[in-house]
């Protein structure tokens, strides 16, 4: 299992932990709502970011998911955070509680049926990652 930690650019210490499966679930719904973003920007190329209309970056294109190409990670410019928090604070608002009968709890069968969405907890830990700024996503390993 992959696991991302996000961590505001300016205060380190200040990081949360998704997995993959989480991540990309709130991306999607950000996306559901609006978000528009830019792209991230790759180490060494956010002190003079300066985006073209195409998406890209110094001819690089820009992406918030991971191509596994690089540990180093990707940071999510100021703009982008600020809107994703907005997007996010929307499905927030209109986020449903997903209805699964009391068996589910039992067996956690993966049902196909009954869609993948991140927790409301996950969702509120990333809406206020965003709403601090630029933040960087980097895959987290685990040392023993």
């Amino acid at each position: 299992m992959v696991v991302y930690r996000l961590k505001n650019e300016k205060d380190l210490n200040n990081a949360i932990h998704l997995t993959s499966e989480t991540w990309y679930s709130i991306l999607d719904l950000a996306e559901e709502y609006g978000w528009n973003p830019m792209g991230a920007v790759l180490p060494g190329q956010f002190q003079e970011y300066e985006y073209s209309s195409a998406g890209s970056y110094l001819g690089v294109a820009l992406n918030l998911y991971w191509n596994g190409g690089s540990d180093e990670g990707r940071l999510v410019v100021f703009e982008d955070a600020l809107n994703m928090a907005d997007a996010l604070d929307q499905a927030f608002m209109e986020y449903e509680p997903l209805r699964v009968p009391a068996s589910y709890f039992i067996f956690e069968p993966y049902d196909q049926a009954i869609p993948v969405r991140p927790s409301l907890g996950a969702l509120s830990a990333v809406i206020e990652i965003c709403r601090t700024g630029a933040f960087w996503i980097e895959p987290y390993y685990r040392v023993n």
